[in-house]
C-alpha cells in the first residue's frame, strides 16, 4: 500500500533560508508573496520562526526597513516614468498612493506623515522637586484664575 502524502511544503529552517526570506522582503515584497515562490515555506511557517527566532525576527525587522526604502525608491522611478510619459498620470497615482502608503506605514518615523518628539525626563535636583512642590501646594489654595507668584531660584552646580 503507497504511502499518503502530506499536504503543503517542507519547512526545513535554514539560516540561508532565512537569509534570503529576508533579501526578498528587503526587495519590496511581502510576507505573502515571498511564501507563494515554489521554493519558500509557507507564510504560517515563515511567522512560526518569526515568532521561535530572535534572531529571524530581528533580520525580518531590517529587512521591513529596507521594504520601506524600497518603495520610496521606486516612488522616484515611477515619478521619472511619468515625466518621461512612460506611464500615464491617472495610473501612476494609484500606484504611488499605495507606495507611499506602505512606506508611510513601515518606517513611519522617515516615511511617515506625523511627526513625534519623544522626551524622557530624569530629575536629579531636589530644590527644583521642592519648588515645583510648593508651587501646586499655592495652586491648590487659589480660586480658580487667580495668578501665582513665582519664586526666583538660582541653581549653581
Amino acid at each position: 500500500m503507497p504511502k499518503e502524502k502530506k499536504n503543503g511544503r517542507p519547512s526545513i529552517w535554514s539560516e540561508a533560508l532565512e537569509d534570503e526570506i529576508c533579501r526578498r522582503i528587503a526587495a519590496g515584497r511581502s510576507v505573502l508573496s515571498v511564501s507563494k515562490d515554489d521554493d519558500m515555506p509557507s507564510d504560517f511557517t515563515i511567522w512560526k520562526w518569526m515568532n521561535e527566532r530572535e534572531s529571524f525576527s530581528l533580520k525580518y525587522a531590517r529587512a521591513i526597513e529596507a521594504r520601506a526604502m524600497a518603495h520610496a525608491d521606486e516612488i522616484s522611478d515611477l515619478t521619472r516614468r511619468v515625466v518621461l510619459g512612460e506611464v500615464p498620470p491617472d495610473v501612476a497615482r494609484v500606484a504611488l498612493d499605495g507606495l507611499k502608503w506602505t512606506a508611510s506605514r513601515l518606517l513611519p518615523k522617515v516615511y511617515g506623515d506625523r511627526q513625534s518628539v519623544d522626551v524622557a525626563v530624569t530629575h536629579t535636583h531636589q530644590l527644583h522637586l521642592d519648588a515645583l512642590k510648593r508651587l501646586n501646594e499655592s495652586a491648590k489654595a487659589l480660586p480658580v484664575g487667580d495668578v501665582i507668584e513665582g519664586e526666583v531660584i538660582s541653581v549653581s552646580e
